[in-house]
């Protein structure tokens, strides 16, 4: 008598999980979430005026999103690279962040912030689907 997992595994209509059909499959939406929680913790520094912080998480951010980059390269599946955005357009939240130390309007320019992280997230739901 065979296991139920046996006779799932031998039926033809049941797929393997994502991680054994697509490990790069799942690396990638790995990363996507794990960007999206940078973008998260980012906001909420700057909410709390921690631009220090911020800095940082923004670096860390950028890091995993370059290995993201390659990843997207090595995947033949051109599923993953059409609605893909690349870590390069970030340059305007880079940009801001940098202004902040440069301006003492440190009550406008963390809005600017927020709104640019909006507009990244906006972005990385639709690399999501």
């Amino acid at each position: 008598m065979l296991s139920v997992v046996t006779y799932l595994h031998n039926r033809s209509d049941v797929t393997p999980p994502v991680s054994k059909r697509n490990p790069n499959g799942y690396r990638f939406y790995a990363g996507v979430t794990k960007i999206n929680e940078y973008l998260f913790h980012l906001g909420n520094e700057c909410r709390r005026g921690q631009f220090e912080v911020a800095q940082n998480t923004f670096l860390d951010m950028q890091q995993d999103w370059q290995r993201l980059d390659v990843l997207v390269k090595s995947i033949p599946d051109t599923s993953f690279q059409k609605n893909y955005w690349p870590s390069d357009s970030l340059h305007n939240l880079e940009k801001y962040l940098n202004e902040l130390y440069l301006t003492n309007d440190r009550e406008q320019q963390p809005m600017t912030i927020i709104k640019e992280i909006k507009r990244i997230n906006s972005k990385i739901d639709r690399m999501r689907k």
